[in-house]
C-alpha cells in the first residue's frame, strides 16, 4: 500500500512540473479557506486513525488501510495524503483547484464525522 501511495505521489509530481508553468494566477480567498479546511480535516482524521491503530476496540474502515494498521503506516499514509492534497492545490488551475480541495474537504468531513459517531474524539495523538 505504501509503495502504491508513493508511486501515486511521484506520478502526480511528474505531471505537476509542466502544469505549474501554466498556473501563474494567485490564490483566491476561497482557495485558501478550502486548503486550510481540507488540511485541518485531514489532520483530524489522522489523529482519529492513530487512536484506532492504538485501540483494541476500533477497526479502520478506510479501504486503503488494513483493519488494524500500525501507527507508522497511518503516519505514512497521512503524510502522502496531505502532501498530495497540497501538491494538487499548488499545480491545478483555479477552477479545478477549488474542485479538488472541495472534494477532499467533503471526504474528510465525512470520515471525521463517521469516526466521531462511535466516540472517537479529535486530539493530539503523538506516535511515541
Amino acid at each position: 500500500m505504501f509503495r502504491k501511495a508513493m508511486l501515486l505521489a511521484a506520478v502526480v509530481g511528474l505531471f505537476a512540473v509542466p502544469m505549474r508553468a501554466q498556473n501563474h494566477k494567485a490564490w483566491t480567498p476561497l482557495n485558501t479557506v478550502l486548503a486550510v479546511t481540507s488540511t485541518g480535516l485531514q489532520l483530524a482524521d489522522c489523529s482519529q486513525t492513530i487512536t484506532i491503530a492504538r485501540s483494541k476496540y476500533y477497526q479502520e474502515t478506510n479501504f486503503l488501510l488494513p483493519r488494524k494498521p500500525t501507527v507508522g503506516r497511518v503516519l505514512a499514509s497521512c503524510a502522502v495524503a496531505i502532501t498530495t492534497n497540497a501538491l494538487l492545490a499548488k499545480v491545478l488551475p483555479n477552477p479545478w483547484r477549488n474542485v479538488s480541495l472541495a472534494v477532499v474537504t467533503l471526504i474528510e468531513a465525512d470520515a471525521v464525522l463517521s469516526n466521531a459517531r462511535p466516540g472517537l474524539g479529535i486530539g493530539l495523538s503523538l506516535p511515541f
